[in-house]
């Protein structure tokens, strides 16, 4: 047990050195890259824009894509890859259409089958198909570019409409069509699927026969080829909607093929604006935040400006990047700069508050680029280090299967790494400008004269607080007022959380918390709902809600095709195998026969005893199958039958077959409940027979049968959604693990770190669940992929702090950690609410839900990293082992290692022997816990330094018997 013991401890110490070697080394080239940037701030600025339009030269370049099926559905999904194959089959029978819909319905439900309702469709339709465009030269009216129908062996006619082609012309209400209860005949003998155009029907005494209908659906599929055709139709439909006075009996609802991609791409078009609102509010928001009220001088309201201007350069040079490498804009990657807002102006006030903290470690003779080095040891690992996590999180987003989430990782991923750069290089020249300006004793309302910023003749990096030997009064660095203020009170609310009593209290209210997060989990949802595409107020919003609340008494119908080479239909026995698996697919408790939707079985039923059509073989089926499609009966199949000739043995072939079934009601658009399982069980039915009955089959290609309808490529989606979100989210907190492990001192620390990470998102997700009425889809994926980042930012600026933190124990770390970083998590959090207020005004419910979702993130956690992580690192923290003191009070050394030999001095009761230590110009005034402990100037060697009531110089006499020495780096020729 001790050697397991020992060895535990050796690997624990292992990685604490491994992460101290690690953080030592950013620290000290942060460091070093302060004291460039502070010696040559202007020409960083300069630098950083010239970069930034070099990159964002590649904006115009960026092409967009709004298609729903493109961005929204699996990459190389199957019911795509089935859906194209169906339209490569029988694209010489039904050539590809673009489909487009109306619905006239009454917002009363008032009874529409009526003579007067009828005749004024009527009377509509007729100035429909009148319609004309003109089209390279030549004139095409709707009746001449509509989709053909086979119906009744009229190849020239339109595809069924709807009720007007029951109609003869103009009815009576004693003359009214006769629209039977589940089937209805058109004029030339089609047999149509009465529910798919009579909505919210009341039925005859005997069931046969409808009575009322309160919504009638209209089929306008034109030629692929007739786009303007269609356009000209939406203008026609869009026009007659507003010119209809309020006494019509009906109103208008439409859909167009292009209608998805179009509102969706206004679905954030119109919000853009808001992005213009949401900088003017984070600028205000942040000039207040961290201006001084009292003190004009220390007051850093100007350096907003700076980050503000980094965002905007991150922002312009990812996107040109992007533009440059050809990565796809799509609506989603609107909301990227949102969030870069966010994280942009979180860098920045992280590195505003070790601006301040380095008053407590320097003294006035420290020069503008001593204290920007300084600043940028301490803030730009804090802030490396949680880019890196946010860099990583997305990168692994954008290995997603679904196109919109890769797209919108990659634009964020590169926005993130861009946000760092500028923010260390640009910001970071800006607060050395500033402190430049504060030295010289300048309001900052004169920051732009005189001794400000743009004097360059004027500013110098070596500017201290002390000039021609005279320094501040009582020898300190002074800071805003308002900092000091803030930092006592996070000290004391720190102290008062730590009580046994409070945290008991805490620890009961987070256990609610987490409850109320697995109910939530175990009961999200999942998902897209098409409607989420488009802004509230669109027309296709309109449609889609009518088109649910009228026509989804059935559900949709499946197409079962066979290709070539998947059986042989001349042989009764292939025959039979297919009847068998059609039989099969019909049987399955989701699906039900569609009438007349198997051309095999109205063949079979039209033959008798003395020609039986089952038993026929070779030609002479096929002879009896083509003649049977030319009757009356079998014409309506000839979309569904392919008949061609062998090219080697000019035989009669089966080209392609298809057949329908349909599918009971489904509750949802996305067809996540009853929708992906019985897809699931209708493929593996098919993928049983093919296995059994075609040699080398393959699923994915030809000649398999397959199911294929247009929403399967979002019912794929809705299958794999949750997979995904998993995937992505595991995936990406172990590479944000990884990185903790490396950077931060203790084992221990990373998982406390990660878990309150995992206790973040699982209350987000229950958020979603039970509150917010937000599904897992691709859009929702995508906000939970940020909130990785912004929950991983605030709990690794808190644990960075707490490993920084020089205090011996733990409670006094978790205290000290809320003073150092407290205060800018809280601002971070608070701004980025502040960017997203705007977005509740939205039409979008891609920007709504970024609103909802990154709002409830930034909540839990600023409550975790401010209440909780204090809670668990001040009673269970690590204690990394050059900070832990404990059980060492009787120590007489002083370690000082400066990478020349010189070991522990002993400490008596009198003063320490002086030693000759030279100091690199980052060394500084170092104090401990009650006072200075060591006093240079930065730039010479320590002369003379004592302990225990025998003041030093330049620093203050130290009171007290006692002097709690603590363990202090040096650098020097690059050792720690």
């Amino acid at each position: 047990a001790n050697a397991a013991t020992e060895g535990e401890g050796r690997s624990m110490g292992v990685l604490q050195r491994v992460a101290t070697t690690v953080e030592a080394r950013l620290s000290r080239a942060f460091g070093g890259l302060g004291w460039w940037v502070a010696g040559y701030p202007f020409i960083t600025i300069a630098g950083c824009i010239v970069l930034a339009a070099i990159l964002a030269s590649g904006i115009p370049s960026i092409k967009s894509i709004s298609d729903a099926p493109s961005l929204y559905a699996p990459a190389g999904n199957r019911g795509q890859k089935d859906l194209d194959k169906m339209e490569e089959l029988f694209e010489s029978v039904e050539p590809a259409q673009l489909e487009n819909f109306l619905i006239v319905y009454s917002e009363d439900g008032r009874n529409l089958y009526t003579a007067e309702v009828l005749n004024s469709l009527y009377a509509m339709f007729q100035d429909l198909k009148a319609l004309e465009i003109e089209h390279d030269g030549s004139t095409w009216t709707y009746a001449d570019r509509c989709a053909k129908s086979f119906s009744g062996g009229f190849t020239d006619l339109c595809e069924f409409s709807g009720v007007v082609d029951l109609m003869p012309g103009p009815v009576s209400n004693t003359t009214l069509p006769m629209i039977g209860s589940q089937v209805s005949v058109d004029l030339q003998g089609g047999f149509h699927y009465t529910p798919i155009f009579a909505g919210g029907r009341g039925l005859s005494d005997d069931g046969t026969r409808v009575v009322s209908v309160k919504a009638w659906k209209f089929f306008l599929s034109t030629h692929y080829h007739a786009s303007k055709l269609s356009r000209a139709l939406f203008e026609y439909l869009q026009k007659l909607s507003e010119d209809l006075d309020s006494n019509s009996p009906y109103i208008l609802a439409y859909q167009m093929h292009f209608s998805n991609a179009e509102e969706l791409e206004k679905s954030t078009d119109g919000d853009i604006g808001l992005l213009s609102i949401t900088f003017m509010l984070v600028i205000t928001f942040s000039f207040l935040a961290v201006r001084s009220y009292s003190d004009f001088v220390l007051s850093k309201g100007n350096v907003v400006w700076g980050a503000q201007l980094g965002i905007v350069l991150a922002i312009g040079s990812a996107f040109g990047l992007m533009g440059h490498v050809g990565v796809k804009f799509n609506p989603v990657v609107s909301t990227t700069a949102f969030l870069l807002l966010g994280l942009g102006v979180d860098d920045a006030y992280v590195m505003i508050q070790a601006y301040h903290t380095t008053a407590r470690f320097l003294g006035p003779e420290a020069t503008v680029q001593e204290r920007i080095a300084r600043t940028f040891e301490t803030a730009g690992v804090s802030i490396f280090f949680t880019s890196l996590t946010d860099c990583l999180a997305f990168a692994v987003g954008a290995t997603s299967v679904f196109p919109a989430v890769q797209a919108f990782c990659a634009y964020t991923a590169t926005g993130v790494a861009f946000d760092f750069l500028f923010q260390v290089l640009l910001f970071g020249a800006v607060l050395a400008l500033d402190c430049h300006r504060e030295y010289c004793n300048v309001s900052e309302w004169r920051a732009f004269l005189g001794n400000g910023w743009l004097r360059l003749d004027k500013y110098s990096p070596q500017r201290s607080l002390v000039v021609n030997g005279v320094g501040p009064a009582d020898g300190k660095i002074k800071v805003m007022p308002e900092v000091a203020v803030l930092q006592r009170t996070m000290q004391a609310y720190g102290m008062r959380l730590l009580k046994p009593i409070n945290a008991a209290i805490v620890v009961v209210l987070f256990a609610g918390y987490w409850a109320f997060a697995v109910i939530g989990v175990m009961r999200v949802g999942t998902g897209l709902d098409l409607r989420d595409l488009a802004p509230n107020d669109s027309y296709w919003t309109a449609y889609v809600n009518v088109n649910v609340q009228y026509f989804t008494e059935k559900g949709p119908p499946f197409e079962l095709a066979f290709p070539q080479g998947s059986l042989d239909w001349s042989q009764p026995d292939q025959r039979a195998l297919a009847m068998g698996l059609i039989t099969d697919v019909e049987d399955l408790e989701c699906l039900e026969p569609e009438p007349r939707g198997v051309f095999l079985r109205e063949l079979y039923a039209a033959g008798n005893a003395t020609f039986p059509v089952a038993q026929l073989s070779g030609n002479a089926f096929y002879d009896a199958l083509g003649a049977w499609l030319e009757t009356e009966a079998g014409s309506q199949y000839k979309g569904d039958v392919i008949l061609t000739e062998d090219s080697a043995t000019q035989a009669r072939v089966m080209y392609a077959a298809r057949v329908r079934v349909r599918m009971e009601p489904i509750s949802t658009t996305s067809g996540d409940k009853e929708g992906v399982p019985c897809l699931k069980k209708t493929r593996d039915i098919i993928d049983r027979w093919s296995e059994d009955h075609v040699p080398d089959h393959d699923k994915d290609n030809a000649p398999v049968p397959f199911v294929s309808f247009n929403a399967f490529r979002f019912w794929d989606a809705s299958a794999v959604i949750v997979e995904q979100t998993a995937f992505n989210m595991i995936y990406a907190a172990a590479c944000c693990f990884l990185v903790t492990l490396v950077v931060l001192p203790h084992p221990m620390l990373c998982v406390i770190a990660m878990v309150t990470v995992s206790s973040i998102l699982a209350g987000v997700v229950a958020a979603m669940a039970l509150m917010l009425d937000i599904r897992i889809e691709t859009i929702s994926m995508i906000d939970l992929v940020m909130s990785i980042g912004f929950s991983i930012d605030n709990v690794a600026h808190f644990c960075h702090a707490y490993m920084i933190s020089r205090q011996p124990t733990a409670k006094e770390k978790a205290v000290d950690a809320l003073q150092m970083i407290g205060i800018p998590i809280l601002l971070g959090d608070a701004s980025t609410m502040v960017a997203l207020l705007p977005l509740v005004g939205s039409k979008s419910r891609i920007f709504i839900s970024f609103f909802y979702i990154l709002f409830t993130v930034l909540l839990l956690s600023a409550l975790h990293a401010i209440v909780l992580l204090p809670l668990v690192l001040g009673y269970f923290g690590p204690l990394p082992q050059y900070a832990d003191c404990e059980g060492h009070e009787g120590r007489k050394t002083l370690p000082i290692d400066n990478g020349a030999g010189i070991g522990d001095q002993e400490l008596g009761t009198g003063s320490l022997e002086p030693k000759e230590i030279s100091l690199s110009p980052l060394a500084t005034n170092l104090k401990g816990p009650t006072g200075p402990v060591l006093a240079s100037s930065g730039v010479g060697s320590i002369s003379s330094t004592s302990l225990g009531g025998v003041s030093t110089t330049p620093a203050p006499a130290l009171s007290g018997p006692q002097v709690q020495v603590l363990p202090v780096s040096f650098h020097n020729g690059g050792h720690r």
